[in-house]
Order: structure tokens, then C-alpha cells, then sequence
């Protein structure tokens, strides 16, 4: 990490706009470039692009935010000599249709960056566009069942990712889930669809609802957490992981009480550190709550199951199987939670989790129980599920979604 790096200066903002930040500014470089400060985005977006040259940019966003206060501060940073376009997502779980037909709107264009800002599904719509630019084939190809991760072309414009608080962690990772053409929900995961740059201004994540603020915690700690029960040996990664929990429980009480700024700081930093731990992989929760989209009635707002929902729901439960059957291996995540042995971490955990606006059950997200078994089966054959200190079967798995039904 390198704190403090001299960035060429803006040009002037307009009336009304303040630089003026409780923190200073930080470039951190580690997977990607990450601007981290309170009101970074005008500097950070005119320093990025303007030592790229005079080639286009392509700004990637929904109608909600390209219309907003954050949509006007974007154009306004956007150097004067570079050429931009603003290309509108619909919204909710990235498409590979309207992947396609956005990346050829910019190919149309001739774009050498992407600059995509909004939630989380807005950063992996452009990641999948990034992609298609790079290669004009079904993304089946690239999918990880289909071992496509080694398929992912070097060359791909650049992506500059400005992440609101949902969906936060999409900014720092090479993770994308799609909704393909024919229906079915496929991950990619490469290194290389990580955001070239990403830009983390606190003043965007301002006034985000209690239930987004939730689910941002939610999935920082279960990152962490399965980061810390995998067995791969890596000490960076878990020295991130044990970061990420402790910023994370120390702001979850003042930001669900008051959207506090600095408690929304350390939650940006936790979800930074989760997304910077993939090295370990992922885990269990991973798999199945995976398995679980793909079993899910179709959703017209979104097409996906909450994800964080159906994490608060599934961690507890598995941390519980894991302090049975491998307590040994659950040592780093006790030490972080604070608690004496595994024994007690499903009760921590769920202490955390207790009072979060989110949905309480696998029936309130829309799920049929006669869904949970085939979940089961497709879970147990996800890559990540044996990534934890003991294996579960599928009659495990299937025992515990009927417990949270």
C-alpha cells in the first residue's frame, strides 16, 4: 500500500462543490488502484483519465444516477478535451443481452476506457461488457463450470469503477454473476475483470437505506469469516480478513443507528478488505447461497435472490457445523469475533446478525421448498464448497435450508 501519492489537480469545481475532507486522501494500489477519501471522485476522475490520452470513454450507469447529483458530478470531472458517451443499464442482475448490445454501442464509439458508477450490478454489468469488448463470443465460454477462467483475454479497455454502497465490493473483484441468454445464472471469476481503478469516495455512499447498509455489512463479514475457515495457508489474506471483521463490528452499531460518516468510512475500508482476500476463495456460504439462485423463481426487479439475505441466514448454520465437526479449524475465526472457542460462534454470529432490516427466512425471499434439494445437490458440485475446514454432504445442506425455510 502506498498512502499519499501526489495526483495532477482538477480543474476548478463548479459553485457549491468542497474538497474539503475529515480524512486525507489515500492511493492504494494491491489488486487495482483505489482512490480512497471523502470527496475524491472529481479529482480522481480527471486524474485517471486525463494521463490516458485523448481516447474516448464510455460512462456505464442507470437512468437513476446518470440523472442525479452523482451523474452531474461525474460528466463535470470528465476532462473537456475527451471525448464521452453515457450508455443507460436497466438495472437489477447484469444481462449478457444487454452486455452485448452495450458493448457494441461503445465499440460503435471507440472507446479505450469505461467508467461505470452505481451499485454493485452496474460494476458487473461493465465487467461483462469489458469482456465482450475484449471478445465477441457467448460469456458460457468464460464461465467457471466451463473452466473459462484461463479463456479470458489479456486485452480489455480499461474500467474505471465507482461503486454506491450496494453492491461495494464489486469495485475491488474479478467476480461477475450473469443471467445468460437462455436463462441460466453463470459465474466468471480472473483477476484480469478486476477494476482497472477504483475510485471509493465516502460523500457517494451518503444516505443509503438501513436495509443497504445492512446488506453491505453482511457481506463484508461473511467474506471475512469464510476467509478465515478456509484452510489455505496465506497470511496476507488473513491478515485482511481479521482486519476487515474488526472495522466491520465496530462501525455495524453506529451506521444502522445514525448512517454515521466515519462508521460508513470503516465500512467501505471492511468491504475493501473482503473483496482483497479472494487468494483464500471462497466458501460454503458461497456455494450454496450460488446454488440457491440458480434454484429461485425468476424476479422481475432483479432476476437473483438477495444476496445478503440468504448469507445472514446461512452463515451462523454453517459456522456451527464447521465448530462441530472442526474446531481446530475455526480458531482464527473465534479469535476475531471475540469469542472463546467455535463452540460459540454460531450464537455470536447470530447476535450480529439479529436486529439487520433484512429478510428473515428462505420463504420470505420467494423460495418453494420443494426447490431446497436440488439447491442441495447443485451446491455440493460448486467449486467452493469444499473450501473450509470440514465437508458437508448434501443431506447437511439440504437439513439446514429447511432450518432457515
Amino acid at each position: 500500500m502506498r498512502p499519499g501519492r501526489p495526483l495532477p489537480l482538477a480543474p476548478a469545481l463548479g459553485p457549491g462543490r468542497s474538497r474539503r475532507r475529515s480524512h486525507p486522501v489515500t492511493l492504494i494500489e494491491y489488486g487495482n488502484r483505489v482512490h480512497f477519501a471523502d470527496n475524491i471522485l472529481e479529482e480522481a476522475i480527471w486524474a485517471e483519465l486525463d494521463r490516458r490520452g485523448r481516447g474516448g470513454v464510455c460512462l456505464i450507469t442507470d437512468q437513476q444516477h446518470a440523472t442525479s447529483d452523482l451523474g452531474e458530478r461525474v460528466r463535470a470531472a470528465v476532462p473537456r478535451r475527451m471525448p464521452s458517451t453515457c450508455l443507460f443499464a436497466r438495472g437489477g442482475a447484469p444481462r449478457e443481452a444487454e452486455a452485448r448490445a452495450i458493448a457494441a454501442r461503445c465499440a460503435e464509439f471507440g472507446c479505450d476506457a469505461l467508467l461505470a458508477y452505481g451499485p454493485g450490478e452496474i460494476i458487473n454489468l461493465a465487467k461483462a461488457v469489458r469482456l465482450m469488448l475484449g471478445e465477441d463470443v457467448p460469456l458460457l465460454r468464460f464461465a467457471e463450470s466451463e473452466g473459462g477462467t484461463t479463456r479470458i483475454p489479456g486485452r480489455m479497455p480499461e474500467l474505471i469503477a465507482l461503486p454506491t454502497l450496494r453492491g461495494f465490493g464489486a469495485a475491488f473483484n474479478g467476480l461477475l454473476s450473469i443471467l445468460l441468454d437462455d436463462g441460466r445464472m453463470i459465474d466468471i471469476a480472473s483477476r484480469e475483470l478486476t477494476p482497472t481503478v477504483t475510485i471509493a469516495d465516502t460523500s457517494v455512499t451518503a444516505k443509503a437505506s438501513p436495509a443497504t447498509r445492512a446488506s453491505t455489512a453482511v457481506m463484508a463479514i461473511t467474506l471475512c469469516a469464510e476467509a478465515l475457515l478456509s484452510p489455505h495457508y496465506n497470511p496476507p489474506a488473513s491478515g485482511f480478513a481479521f482486519d476487515g471483521l474488526r472495522r466491520v463490528l465496530r462501525a455495524l452499531p453506529p451506521v444502522m443507528a445514525r448512517d454515521d460518516a466515519d462508521a460508513r468510512r470503516e465500512l467501505m475500508a471492511s468491504c475493501m478488505n473482503a473483496a482483497m482476500i479472494g487468494e483464500k476463495g471462497l466458501g460454503t456460504v458461497h456455494a450454496i447461497a450460488s446454488a440457491l439462485c440458480t434454484v429461485a423463481p425468476p424476479r422481475s426487479d432483479s432476476h437473483t435472490l438477495d444476496k445478503a439475505a440468504t448469507r445472514r441466514l446461512l452463515l451462523p448454520r454453517i459456522a456451527a457445523v464447521h465448530a462441530e465437526a472442526a474446531p481446530q479449524g475455526c480458531e482464527g475465526l473465534a479469535e476475531a469475533l471475540g469469542v472463546e472457542g467455535a463452540g460459540q460462534l454460531a450464537g455470536r454470529l447470530g447476535e450480529i446478525f439479529a436486529d439487520l432490516p433484512l429478510p428473515q427466512s428462505l420463504a420470505a425471499l420467494g423460495l418453494e421448498a420443494a426447490q431446497l434439494e436440488l439447491a442441495a445437490e447443485r451446491a455440493i458440485r460448486h467449486r467452493a464448497f469444499g473450501n473450509g475446514p470440514s465437508r458437508l454432504d448434501a443431506a447437511s445442506v439440504a437439513e439446514i435450508l429447511r432450518a432457515v425455510f
